[in-house]
């Protein structure tokens, strides 16, 4: 598991990920201590404070983990492979594997059947890159084009607790002739089996959901001229021999069929989706399916069409649309986004600010809350690697964009694997954003969030927890606050300091490991004496100048070497 962790961190410092600008507050406000010409044991006084607030939090954490004790929350990796001669790029895929992670214990056989299902693609991709590759030499020499032939695939959770694991995998390639294919997959598991789950098990009466595909999509799709009457095509669907088959994922509050183009309208049309609500219909479903009436979170991609339900149970219609600047740098698939509009339920809004604009991926999700409430979570990856969440809050008055939070969504502990893992869902409840901070060196560190009553993310504590092993030798003397001891260095550790704080002075060629910091004023900083790890706060102050300073001395000049990203 430290080896994923360290290889991931390596990678986001060496190119300065993620994150939070410097001298930025990162997890709410910090102490006024950096601002104030006070001793060092005056400011590490102001930089204390009073722990109710942290208490308070810490119970609606252990609260909220009990609440959310049917949830999962998985992982995605992204994968890559390209194929070259020379310079000339012949070939790329991109796809997705999926793990449980923190999870796996609770539900062995459906981690068994994921791990079995990436063994199986990586197998396929890595063969068919090849294959690939040789066909797409030939293609460019006959046709004398330059374009890359590509296969690009991403994987959305749509439902993840202890009663169904479901999503979707979304699916585009260009392998010579006059266009690409696109196309979409349902696929849906019990999570204690492991099994995929038949249809037979949610749909009572196939001819009744034949009938009802029908009439959602004639009067969803009105001016579709399909290939022929839909009534005569279901008549075919599910029939032994059949090549139609039902593709289809259960989400939350209802199941979504799928129909890919070519295989009900001509290609132009596109792709359609029906969804259909679990409690709409009387007769239609078994007793095996039930809606996730409380707070889920579920992810999606530009131009999905998703079905939010708000405090009254009726569905409305979300997708986010991207305007691409075709006259800038990339390849098909690869153009920077000048603005997102989201539409929803007949209003719309655009955002033409950064970091939404010009971010080259956009991770988006649905958070709906306990109480009915739905916002939407886009983190924004950006070329200068900065990552931010940025909240829009969905409602009858339409969309309105919230706040800005530095960061991008992160689990502390990964799979022992030597890919990088990211959550691909979260607990709205309790979740971590992965941070920069600029305190005596530029480190990675994250902090546990969740979903506000004003719908932005709302931290839980005022610092974050740095998580790059990061330590530091002073070459002078310097006066620190002793916070008491910890064996704990985890995000999830519990606070220290209380009445044996006092200031001390600790001896040039001290070893600081950087360990918590508010990202304005003071670092917590463990230090190994007799066996022991000992926490004390360094208080750095802002001279006239902006000079950064402990004890009035240029940071610079009391540590041997500190390390910062550009």
């Amino acid at each position: 598991m430290k080896r994923a962790i360290k290889k991931g961190l390596a990678l986001i410092i060496l190119l300065s990920l993620v994150l939070c600008g410097c001298g930025d507050g990162v997890a709410g406000s910090g102490s006024e201590a950096g601002d104030k010409a006070a001793t060092a044991e005056e400011s590490t006084e102001a930089a204390t404070g009073e722990g109710s607030e942290t208490e308070d939090k810490a119970a609606a954490s252990e609260a909220a983990e009990a609440e959310a004790g049917d949830l999962i929350i998985p992982f995605v990796s992204h994968q890559y492979i390209d194929r070259y001669e020379g310079a000339n790029r012949l070939y790329y895929s991109k796809y997705d594997l999926l793990s449980l992670g923190n999870y796996s214990n609770d539900y062995p056989e459906l981690e068994k059947a994921l791990s079995s299902r990436n063994d199986e693609i990586k197998k396929e991709k890595e063969a068919d890159a090849d294959e690939r590759g040789s066909e797409a030499k030939e293609w460019q020499k006959e046709m004398n084009e330059e374009s890359s032939f590509y296969t690009v695939s991403r994987t959305f959770v749509k439902r993840a607790d202890k009663g169904i694991f479901s999503f979707v995998v979304k699916y585009e390639d260009f392998l010579g002739g006059a266009h690409g294919m696109n196309g979409i997959a349902g696929y849906n598991y019990y999570p204690e089996t492991g099994e995929e789950i038949p249809l037979s098990d949610i749909i009572k009466d196939t001819d009744l959901l034949n009938d009802i595909l029908s009439d959602k999509l004639k009067l969803k799709y009105p001016d579709i001229e399909w290939f022929e009457d839909l009534k005569e095509t279901f008549s075919k669907y599910g029939k032994e021999g059949s090549d139609y088959t039902y593709n289809w994922v259960l989400e939350n509050q209802g199941i979504t069929f799928f129909f890919n183009p070519y295989e009900i309208a001509a290609y132009a049309y596109g792709r359609q989706t029906v969804t259909i609500p679990y409690d709409e219909v009387p007769g239609l479903f078994t007793e095996k399916i039930k809606g996730n009436d409380g707070q889920y979170v579920s992810a999606f991609d530009l131009y999905d069409e998703v079905s939010v339900f708000d405090g009254d149970g009726s569905e409305k219609i979300l997708n986010i649309d991207a305007d691409f600047d075709y006259d800038s740098y990339g390849s098909p698939g690869d153009y920077p986004v000048k603005a997102l509009t989201l539409y929803y339920d007949g209003h719309e809004l655009k955002d033409e600010d950064s970091p939404v604009a010009y971010a080259y991926q956009h991770d988006m999700y649905l958070v709906h809350t306990g109480d009915g409430r739905n916002y939407v979570y886009i983190d924004c990856y950006q070329d200068n690697d900065w990552h931010s969440v940025i909240a829009y809050e969905l409602s009858a008055d339409g969309v309105k964009k919230l706040k800005e939070t530095n960061g991008s969504f992160y689990v502390s502990s990964v799979p022992d694997d030597e890919v990088f893992w990211r959550p691909a869902v979260f607990n709205q409840e309790k979740f971590e954003l992965l941070h920069r901070a600029d305190m005596l060196s530029t480190v990675s560190s994250t902090c546990y969030y969740r979903t506000g009553k004003d719908g932005n993310p709302e931290p839980y504590t005022n610092y974050v927890t740095i998580i790059s092993e990061t330590v530091i030798k002073s070459v002078r003397p310097l006066r620190a606050r002793y916070m008491g001891e910890t064996q704990d260095l985890s995000v999830d550790a519990p606070e220290v300091g209380g009445e044996d704080e006092h200031v001390t002075e600790l001896p040039a060629k001290t070893g600081f490991r950087l360990w918590r910091t508010d990202n304005e004023s003071y670092v917590d900083c463990v230090v190994e004496e007799d066996g022991k790890n000992n926490v004390y706060r360094l208080i750095q102050e802002t001279d006239k100048d902006y000079n950064r300073m402990i004890d009035g001395v240029n940071i610079e000049d009391c540590f041997e070497e500190l390390f910062w990203a550009g």
